[in-house]
């Protein structure tokens, strides 16, 4: 048996034993040790960090609560306990190193480290930020209940999986590989701050890849190189099953890079879509397999599985490239997947994905909604201009029959989203003030629809106006009363919204089409609709303030 195996043996021996005496109904057992790993921590320090209290405690240590005496703020202590690693110098060593790398990490989405220390009898702690909030795994494990809101959470972890990679590229610029990116090993903060916690395994990468001739591993007199204090070998890589690429179960110098972290990073986005990890095992062995020869679930099997939407073909092309088996065929880093993610949440194109020329047209009219909006108008004005010219040259049933279907399609488009309109509304009142990203998401979907819904509404009326024209001495009653419903609806809804321009203007054009139509008449309760818009209308002729709403007499 290797000395490696003997310490983690020993190593696992101590922790359950840790374990065990928590468990312990007996205090006095459980308090003896506490007393041997504790030390005063003012003493060591001189003075400058006090005691307040432990805040979180595992097998091979402790984190507590400190003041900075000098500086007056609160701090973590990061303790490597005495029992544990007594004889365990390689322990001591990753210890030591996940502090000075993560202290060489100076990143927003990284744990500041401030000091490192150690004791006379052996105890090793490092100062860093004290860290709140709530794990990426912990909030996936919510997301996965709340099945209704699903698509808004799928929103919100892209956002964090976004800083998440754009800290890593940080780390791999400057050399560092992670090698343990997890879920459980990233955290969203109260205020919406995304950190990705412990480097405790993670390798520079002149470690991982072996020195390119012998003369690089000597010394200028010839001899061997010694290795820094914290140049401790480490090369037997570790991770978490499920989560490792495929060339860190081998272990090859070498073969181990910055490929492995965005494998990992394929693996959450995997997760964060589906719900499901790609990787599926009764056993770590199996798991193991699994991922050595590539036998995935599908992304979209996976979030069928879940009973959710199918994944955007780029996300799930982000993914899979992210998951290739071979380190060659993934982003060659963190960054690129970062700029991927970047783009498809701001729909550019991306790089793992070839788009149709429909594909690319679709998202152009997407993020270029007005321009979009414009020309549908433009091209609906059109196409019922011409359908009223042919409507005015030939009169024959055939062009009746397209009319008649033309208005029923339009009149039942302007219902659904009238229905959607007063659905969304509901919504947002119903919506609680202090969720705010839900409320913002609510009002850009009631403005959409507004938008389209007044479109329709323009639609309609002209689609009325050519059918009635068609007839031409039939008067149908019905649709004229119609019409003028659909023109005082439009203006009372501008009046409750105080759009002072838009009903001036719809009115004067109202009565324009009505002086041309000599079949418009007002029945009484209309006309006492039209006397109270024309009272409103002259009761605000002062106020010269336009509204910047959708209701621009412009959209006309």
């Amino acid at each position: 048996m290797s000395s490696n195996d003997e310490n983690k043996q020993d190593t696992d021996h101590l922790t359950e034993l840790l374990d065990d005496l928590r468990k312990e109904a007996s205090p006095p057992a459980w308090k003896r040790l506490k007393e041997e790993v504790t030390f005063d921590l003012r003493e060591v320090t001189a003075g400058r960090y006090e005691y307040i209290r432990e805040i979180g405690a595992g097998g091979m240590g402790r984190v507590i609560l400190a003041r900075d005496e000098e500086l007056h703020r609160e701090v973590a202590v990061k303790i490597l306990e005495v029992p544990i690693v007594r004889d365990d110098d390689i322990t001591v060593a990753r210890f030591v190193r996940e502090a000075r790398i993560t202290a060489g990490l100076v990143h927003p989405g990284i744990v500041p480290v401030y000091d490192l220390g150690h004791t006379d009898e052996g105890h090793h702690f490092f100062i860093m930020q004290v860290v709140e909030g709530v794990t990426l795994q912990e909030l996936l494990a919510r997301a996965k209940m709340d099945r209704d809101n699903r698509i808004a959470h799928v929103s919100h972890f892209l956002s964090v999986f976004l800083k998440v990679c754009q800290a890593v590229a940080y780390a791999h610029h400057k050399g560092i590989v992670h090698l343990d990116l997890k879920p459980a090993n990233i955290m969203e903060g109260p205020f919406g701050e995304v950190l990705v916690m412990d480097w405790g395994v993670s390798q520079r990468m002149e470690e991982l890849f072996p020195p390119e001739s012998p003369d690089e591993a000597t010394d200028s007199e010839g001899g061997t190189a010694e290795k820094a204090e914290d140049e401790t070998d480490t090369r037997q890589v570790v991770g978490t099953p499920g989560f490792m690429a495929p060339e860190q179960y081998l272990g090859t110098p070498g073969a181990v890079g910055p490929q492995a972290d965005v494998f990992a990073l394929g693996v959450i986005l995997f997760s964060i879509l589906t719900s499901e990890r790609p990787f599926k095992g009764n056993n770590l062995g199996e798991i193991q397999l699994a991922v050595r020869t590539g036998r995935r679930l599908d992304v979209q099997e996976a979030a069928k599985a879940a009973d959710q939407k199918p994944v955007p073909k780029r996300l799930v092309a982000i993914t899979e490239k992210a998951l290739s088996i071979d380190p060659r065929d993934r982003y060659p880093s963190a960054s690129e997947l970062a700029n991927d993610v970047q783009a498809y949440l701001e729909d550019r194109a991306i790089s793992a994905f070839r788009e149709s020329p429909l594909g690319r047209v679709r998202r152009w009219l997407r993020r270029n909604r007005a321009i979009g909006d414009a020309v549908l108008v433009l091209l609906v004005t059109g196409l019922l201009t011409l359908s009223l010219w042919m409507a005015q040259s030939f009169s024959s049933g055939h062009y009746l029959r397209r009319f008649r279907g033309q208005v029923r399609t339009l009149r039942d488009q302007y219902s659904d989203l009238t229905r959607k309109s007063l659905w969304l509304k509901r919504q947002l009142s119903h919506t609680a003030t202090t969720d705010a990203t839900r409320r913002k998401q609510l009002a850009t979907e009631l403005r959409h629809i507004h938008t389209s819904r007044h479109l329709a509404a323009q639609q309609l009326r002209t689609a009325i106006t050519t059918l009635l024209a068609a007839q031409r001495n039939e008067v149908d009653v019905h649709l004229s009363r119609e019409l003028r419903e659909l023109w005082l609806e439009e203006m009372e809804l501008a009046m409750h919204e105080g759009l002072d321009e838009y009903v001036r203007h719809a009115f004067r054009r109202m009565q324009e089409e009505r002086g041309t139509l000599s079949w418009w008449n007002w029945e009484p309760d209309e006309f006492a609709m039209v006397e109270s818009i024309n009272e409103w209308l002259k009761s605000r002729e002062q106020d010269s303030e336009s509204s910047g709403s959708i209701w621009d007499p412009n959209l006309e």
